[in-house]
């Protein structure tokens, strides 16, 4: 508002000749005093365009602030289902695990009764290590996944996911922005 108004006016306050042992008026004829007011007025339409550009300027700013909440907002949600699918694939491969590790002791009890052979042992062995080594990897991915959360959320420590839908904050007005 302030870039389409005309610039403030500017008052001028000055005394000349004035002697400066007495700082009388009437020492001297030559001595007086001024008043001056002054205004500057810039050529025609240019206050309307400068306006009309500072509006366009905050309005940019307001949809980079709203760009910048959205993706924060997609960040934070894709952070959040990434969690979410990699505590559920922990859940379905330890599952895995439970029955790769009867599978071994299957394999062990028909070798030891020689209906087996020990490569079946050793194969069921290499699933149950490889699935256990899985579960290792999908760990590092939830830590990551919910240390990226604590980033977004600002927050001191990685938060538990629910299996529920996150409750977001809206995002921040530009005057907020601009408070900080």
């Amino acid at each position: 508002v302030a870039v389409a108004q005309l610039p403030d006016p500017h008052l001028d306050l000055g005394a000349l000749n004035l002697p400066l042992n007495s700082f009388s008026m009437n020492q001297q004829q030559m001595s007086m005093l001024s008043v001056g007011l002054s205004q500057t007025f810039p050529s025609f339409g240019k206050l309307g365009l400068e306006g009309q550009q500072a509006g366009i300027e905050a309005q940019a700013a307001a949809d980079t602030l709203r760009g910048q909440s959205a993706e924060l907002v997609l960040l934070l949600r894709r952070a959040w289902l990434q969690a979410l699918y990699t505590e559920n694939a922990m859940v379905t491969v330890r599952h895995q695990e439970q029955l790769e590790a009867e599978s071994v002791q299957a394999a062990l009890a028909l070798y030891r009764s020689a209906q087996g052979s020990q490569a079946e042992v050793l194969r069921a062995q290499l699933a149950r290590d490889s699935l256990a080594n899985d579960i290792t990897r999908l760990q590092a991915e939830r830590a990551s996944d919910l240390a990226q959360i604590a980033q977004i959320l600002n927050l001191p420590e990685p938060p538990s996911i629910e299996k529920q839908w996150p409750n977001l904050p809206p995002p921040p007005t530009l005057a907020e922005m601009e408070a900080r």
